[in-house]
């Protein structure tokens, strides 16, 4: 017994603290390298509540000779720091009803890809398609950010209810779409398309919300005034599941539409 008291780490007081004391600390063990982002995460959080955070920001070439010890490639660290500068440039959508969208899900359905090209080409036949085929057109542009919205002239109505060509103009039936092209690395650009479909997403909620909270609520206050709470709290549940069901198949069926898009200029541009 007396050697495994001995065996343990001893603490010693610093300023008050008690503190593992390093003399009697076990040889170090190894860590798998897929812990480090948990490690750094943690020790960052530390930090910052220790009141100790120093903002220094660090260079590129810094973050890659760091990563280069962990036994990450440069080409891949380099790649990494690109996409997260390219995201900055991503406008943040807001949300005016996020208690719906932890329910439902957000108002905006988003995808993004790496295309090999320069960001500024690339963003060019996005939009010419958005303009030709889509029947959208510009209410904001700038250099690698731009936001598109259904064109309303009687002509394009006209051309959208006939369809001649069968193309459906799918992302015409929603809100806006934000269109952000980035450079990642040389000769490569991420493009992010986010289209808004929060009417559709409120009607679902509403109409869910209404077809079976309002019967609920009627028949159990026909049955006894005491049910029609209950009775309408388990029918809007229910709303919420059903609401959350069809509005992930619409998503999946919209997002099909985007990246329908990203492989149009994907492929043009090879």
């Amino acid at each position: 017994m007396a050697g495994d008291n001995n065996a343990r780490p001893r603490l010693k007081s610093v300023d008050g603290h008690e503190e593992l004391d390093p003399s009697t600390q076990s040889a170090p063990f190894d860590l798998p390298a897929e812990q480090l982002e948990q490690i750094v995460a943690r020790a960052s959080a530390l930090q910052y509540a220790a009141g100790e955070s120093s903002g220094r920001k660090m260079s590129e070439d810094e973050i890659v000779s760091i990563a280069g010890e962990v036994g990450l490639d440069a080409r891949h660290v380099r790649r990494a720091i690109a996409e997260v500068r390219a995201e900055a440039l991503t406008p943040r959508s807001r949300d005016l009803m996020p208690w719906l969208s932890k329910l439902i899900g957000p108002p905006w359905v988003r995808v993004k890809r790496v295309i090999d090209g320069d960001p500024l080409r690339l963003k060019e036949r996005v939009e010419a398609r958005l303009r030709d085929q889509e029947q959208l057109r510009p209410i904001r542009k700038g250099k690698s950010y731009a936001v598109w919205t259904a064109d309303k002239s009687w002509l394009r109505r006209l051309e959208r209810s006939l369809d001649m060509s069968g193309h459906g103009h799918e992302l015409a039936k929603f809100g806006h779409l934000e269109l952000v092209a980035a450079p990642v690395g040389p000769g490569s650009s991420l493009l992010t398309l986010t289209l808004d479909i929060s009417e559709v997403r409120n009607g679902h909620a509403m109409g869910w919300g209404m077809g079976l909270g309002m019967p609920a609520l009627v028949l159990g206050y026909g049955l006894a005034g005491w049910l029609a709470i209950p009775a309408a709290l388990v029918a809007l549940g229910a709303a919420t599941i059903l609401c959350r069901a069809t509005l992930a198949y619409q998503r999946q069926r919209i997002a099909l539409e985007l990246e329908g898009l990203l492989d149009h200029v994907q492929v043009t541009g090879s």
